[in-house]
């Protein structure tokens, strides 16, 4: 559970070359327990191939860019037995990562041509 976790970590936290963000996914997909889920929809509606890590009573999917391996999106959805008893296969959370890229300070916005 923790490798799928620091594999989310890296891929939403730091600049990730197209080659490791790749490499990142295989790892993911190869992890004992984890799902390959196929083609998915993120919460913006945009297709990408997913992986989904069950732990705690809910299901952590990270969503790709079948192209870029750039992460799309995450997902919680709720498992049978959950801590907040809500029905199996609610989304209980989720993030959709639309732009990306490297600025000078933590109050800058990337303009569209640091876009990634």
């Amino acid at each position: 559970a923790e490798s799928f976790v620091q594999i989310g970590d890296l891929l939403r936290e730091t600049d990730a070359s197209p080659q490791l963000r790749s490499a990142l996914y295989q790892v993911a997909a190869t992890l004992p327990g984890v799902e390959a889920l196929g083609t998915v929809t993120d919460h913006s509606g945009r297709s990408g191939v997913g992986v989904a890590y069950p732990s705690g009573g809910y299901e952590h999917e990270l969503i790709f860019d079948a192209q870029t391996s750039a992460l799309l999106g995450e997902a919680t959805i709720a498992l049978a037995a959950n801590s907040l008893k809500v029905a199996t296969g609610t989304v209980t959370a989720w993030t959709v990562y639309l732009a990306s890229g490297v600025v000078d300070s933590t109050t800058a916005v990337a303009s569209p041509s640091q876009v990634s």
